[in-house]
């Protein structure tokens, strides 16, 4: 299984090998032919047992229905399959149902772990590869096995053809030359001729060089030498390596000259899970040169006596030896290759040693004997020789009891302490640095361990324990838990609210007055000043009624000395700071598109109309396009019955989603009935609000009509349409002449050349351009006409202003309504159901917490 990290989490499982296994595990769990299988007479035992093998080579839910339903079984047994392993799930989690785990197909928790917190090297490797000791070191982008070029040549560095020779001549002759080694291996120099150079080391070619060149200069074999030579290495060679046996990409590579075996062994993509790590042989001149252990440079980081390859060098990696696997309480656990002489102690050294509480004197070992397997208790000898197929199983000892108590809650210094015998609860709470004062006395809550790991609890009475010195025994591990006052009771606290600058709960203290309510919350707002407090208090009995005090907040900002403002508050007093009469924040409406003077206006009046504001923008330009104005009101602005038709078009809009995205998934019968439910009780209040508004005569009409309800994404505005004509022609009808409220947008756009056609057409989204001589049909024509699940009848056309017209018909007549530019048709369809694929499972759990918070966000709204 391979899991790519893009944006979504998809699994690509190599489909004929996977189809094969999981055909293997369950055939083998249930024991019969899958065909044949009826789930309902399968113990939990086995569909427990199948699961957990299925887990363990990655199937998701999703794909083991598939794989059954492949394999022959009937899909409705597949189902309840998948039901019966989705109820052990919820038993074994607490009810917890759909995992995170169990959705993304990475049911193992070391799965999870590594997609949460793994690398993406790590994802794109199997099980067996993550756990093989050494592999990772060839498939991380992190590691560079590159040589170093600004590093001084190494002395011991072996010319070729090809490498170019840099020789600086200073002192008394200044020259340079930089010259390339020919394929003869020789150096040409000027007025010397060739040198050989081939073979040499970097030091052997300095004495050389040197030697050649004091015919020329004699100055630098004197005794007291004149001029000085300085020899480096420009360009390196390039040399071909060949790189052979259970490698991942093997073949002939060119490398640079100052390559080493690592850097070869990186190119080819290391080792593959056959091929050894530890003795990897480098052949020259037909001759075994040395033979490299990548454990050695995992440990130490030494690289090996062979520092660089040479031109024509074969690397041969042959299969591995003996793979021998550690598990359980050790620092580094993995499958390691040992060599035929190294024991179980080197095995020990390789996986780092053991965790702290590990059992060390003697260990687990599972050994393969032909057709059978044994496991048996083994000490840790250096004697002991490990074969392939060996498993080693480090045991962690059992918890240490830990000789401590500890104290919480009430008391200077809460914690843990050491435990020793006779050690009372008066000896702990001095240990402590005695009890706070606000420690409750009367009673304290002992916790203590049972025999059987359960856990009791004991009252103490306190104040009887440390003031008559009764006596009380810890035991190990006991927990003494002091309760505050405090905490055993409700905080006394007020309210501010209204116009300050922060208000809200704040703590109640002894003397404090309503000045200091509002000065702790940072003060009135302007709104304030000048306003009233009205200061509502508790009745001291349920028969009592609340009693409720005025004061006058004087004209200025800091009323804080105001003597009225002095009166002393109570426990959970409420105080309200009232809005200063006529005080008014100024409300601004929008006038957008083609007007003389787009902009923002201030409202002079709460009377404010479309008509008394178009003047103000100096009128419409004229490319205007009348009848498209509309208005685009906030939500919460809108009336009850407004609000209600947009909050009964997110039921349908959720409701379509359950239908088309979820059909056949993952969702149970009970669930899906109980969201049905839900929706059902939303849809049926806001109809209500919808026929109690009048706008509809019957509900039978209100239920036709709700066929049309446009489905759109949710929106911050409402859109309202009135006929911008009438209000230039002075019609004074103030039904069309809308008041203005703060927030409001008056658009008036320019005339649009297109038609929208949606819904059940075959060209889904399509636009025409808009003619005045075609009507409905033609347009639908144009988008291809009608799919199968088409509601033709319940055709409707959406105006550029947000007024809508719904086709009607009667006997063997059908009226369609007229066509304005910038309309859309919307042609309402049938119940589609959707395939639900894998791809849809990774989308459940935000889908499900969306669908949630939609239908909650609805209920609070319509509770307001």
């Amino acid at each position: 299984m391979r899991i790519n990290q893009t944006n979504e989490l998809r699994i690509i499982p190599t489909p004929l090998l996977c189809l094969l296994t999981f055909i293997f595990i369950l055939s083998g769990v249930i024991g019969q032919d899958i065909g044949s299988t009826d789930v309902r007479f399968l113990s939990d035992e086995q569909i427990s047992q199948y699961w957990q093998r299925a887990q363990s080579e990655g199937y998701s839910l999703n794909q083991v229905k598939s794989a059954a339903i492949a394999r022959g079984m009937d899909p409705a047994q597949a189902d309840l399959l998948v039901e019966r392993i989705r109820e052990l799930d919820e038993d074994a989690e607490g009810g917890g149902g759909l995992t995170q785990s169990n959705l993304r197909g990475l049911q193992q928790a070391e799965g999870m772990d590594l997609f949460l917190n793994g690398s993406e090297e790590d994802l794109e490797l199997t099980p067996f590869e993550r756990k093989l000791f050494g592999y990772k070191l060839f498939h991380n982008d992190n590691v560079d096995f590159s040589p170093n070029y600004n590093m001084p040549t190494p002395g011991d560095y072996v010319l070729g053809p090809g490498d170019e020779v840099i020789i600086q001549i200073y002192g008394t002759s200044q020259e340079s030359y930089q010259l390339t080694i020919d394929p003869e291996g020789r150096l040409l120099i000027p007025l010397l001729g060739p040198v050989q150079m081939s073979g040499l080391s970097m030091n052997a070619a300095r004495i050389r060089l040197k030697e050649r060149l004091s015919k020329i200069y004699s100055g630098l074999v004197r005794d007291r030498p004149s001029v000085f030579m300085d020899v480096s290495l420009g360009s390196i060679r390039t040399i071909r390596v060949n790189v052979w046996g259970e490698v991942q990409r093997p073949g002939t590579y060119a490398l640079p000259s100052f390559a080493t075996p690592f850097m070869a062994l990186y190119s080819c993509g290391g080792p593959t899970t056959i091929g050894t790590f530890r003795e990897i042989e480098i052949y020259r001149d037909g001759q075994l040169a040395e033979t490299i252990d990548i454990y050695q440079f995992l440990r130490s980081g030494q690289l090996g006596a062979l520092a660089r390859l040479q031109d024509n060098d074969i690397i041969l990696v042959r299969p591995f030896g003996n793979h021998v696997e550690v598990l359980g309480s050790v620092k580094r656990a993995g499958i390691f290759e040992l060599k035929p002489e190294e024991t179980l102690v080197d095995l020990m050294d390789y996986a780092g040693g053991f965790r702290p509480g590990a059992i060390r004197e003697s260990v687990s070992l599972e050994r393969l004997n032909g057709g059978s397997q044994s496991i048996q208790d083994v000490a840790l000898d250096a004697k002991l020789r490990l074969i392939d197929g060996d498993k080693v199983i480090v045991r962690k000892g059992a918890d240490p009891l830990i000789e401590k108590v500890q104290i919480e809650g009430a008391v200077a210094n809460p914690g843990a302490y050491g435990w020793s015998q006779g050690l009372s609860i008066s000896d702990l709470v001095a240990k402590a640095g005695g009890l706070s004062p606000e420690a409750y006395l009367q009673d304290a809550t002992l916790f203590r361990k049972k025999s059987d790991l359960s856990t009791q609890t004991i009252s103490i009475k306190l104040s009887e324990v440390l003031e008559n010195g009764t006596p009380f025994s810890l035991e190990i591990g006991d927990l003494v838990v002091v309760s505050s006052r405090y905490e055993l009771s409700e905080t006394p606290f007020i309210e501010v609210s209204g116009e300050v600058i922060n208000p809200g709960v704040m703590p109640f203290f002894e003397g404090m007055t309503i000045s200091d309510a509002i000065l702790l919350s940072s003060g009135l707002r302007n709104s304030g000043v000048g306003g009233r407090v009205e200061l509502v208090r508790r009745p001291e009995s349920a028969q009592d009624d609340f009693e409720v005090e005025k004061f006058d907040i004087p004209s200025e900002l800091f009323p804080f000395e105001q003597q009225d403002l002095k009166y002393a508050l109570k426990p959970y007093d409420n105080v309200f700071v009232r809005q200063a009469p006529g005080f008014r924040n100024p409300s601004f409406v929008a006038v957008e598109g083609e007007v003389i003077a787009p902009g923002k206006y201030i409202l002079n009046n709460r009377q404010t109309r479309i008509s008394d504001l178009l003047p103000r923008s100096g009128g419409i330009t004229d490319q205007a396009y009348v009848e498209g104005a509309h208005l685009l009101r906030p939500e919460q602005d809108l009336p009850a019955r407004e609000r209600a038709r947009l909050y009964l078009q997110n039921v349908e809009r959720l409701n379509l989603f359950l239908t088309q995205q979820l059909a056949g998934g993952t969702l149970s019968e009970v669930e899906r009935a109980a969201l049905d439910a839900r929706l059902n009780g939303i849809r049926e209040r806001y109809r209500e609000i919808l026929l109690n508004s009048g706008e509809f005569e019957s509900d039978s009409v209100l239920n036709s009509a709700m066929d049309s309800i446009f489905i759109d994404r949710p929106r911050e505005y409402a859109k309202i349409s009135f006929s911008l004509r009438d209000i230039l022609e002075g019609s004074n009808d103030p039904e069309n002449d809308l008041i203005l409220r703060d927030g409001d947008r008056i658009v008036i756009p320019l005339e649009p050349q297109t038609v929208k056609i949606s819904g059940e057409v075959l060209q889904e989204e399509a636009f025409a351009r808009y003619q005045k001589n075609l009507r409905f049909d033609n347009y639908i024509g144009a988008a291809g006409g009608y799919t199968p699940v088409a509601k033709r009848n319940k055709a409707y056309v959406i105006y550029p202003n947000g007024d809508a017209k719904r086709s009607r018909s009667f006997i063997l007549f059908k009226t369609r309504p007229p066509i304005l530019p910038g309309s859309e048709i919307v042609v309402p369809g049938g119940r589609v159901r959707e395939t639900f694929n894998i791809d849809r499972i990774f989308g459940l759990v935000t889908t499900a917490a969306t669908t949630y918070l939609l239908i909650l966000t609805v209920q609070d709204r319509t509770s307001q």
